[in-house]
């Protein structure tokens, strides 16, 4: 699907160096996204390693942004709901000695795993682990109740 050239400009800040969105990509309509792709994974490990001018993330794919409605607090016995796990490339080096590098389940970015996650979802079967980032998109689609 070709982006639209206000889009272009104002999201994917096409032009604007290193703000300028990772996913972009040329097609055969005109620029398009490759975020919800499977090149995401190879765009983002590029980024990681210094190989992109393009770092920008700066929208949910297809240059939709989404207006936060979602309402966020502790997790209390019998909710349900998605946990958040922090991201690797938000705390490249945790304090806590219990926080084990593993792969969120949605998206395949690093994320940390703590033992108190693994406790709630061994007694939780209502609840989803996932990053913080897909946690926050599925939330805002509204899988989540």
């Amino acid at each position: 699907m070709k982006i639209p050239d206000e889009t272009l400009k104002n999201i994917c800040k096409l032009g604007q160096g290193n703000e300028c969105c990772r996913y972009l990509a040329c097609g055969a309509d005109g620029l398009e996204c490759l975020k919800n792709t499977s090149a995401r994974r190879l765009l983002d490990e590029r980024v990681e390693s210094g190989a992109m001018n393009a770092m920008g993330d700066n929208c949910l794919g297809d240059g939709a942004v989404a207006q936060l409605d979602a309402k966020i607090w502790p997790w209390k016995p019998g909710d349900k709901g998605f946990l958040c796990m922090p991201m690797q490339k938000n705390i490249p080096n945790p304090r806590h000695s219990d926080w084990k590098l593993v792969e969120c389940p949605n998206c395949g970015n690093g994320c940390w795993e703590s033992d108190q996650r693994r406790e709630l979802l061994k007694n939780n079967l209502e609840l989803k682990a996932m990053c913080t980032e897909c946690a926050l998109v599925a939330g805002i689609k509204g899988r989540g109740d």
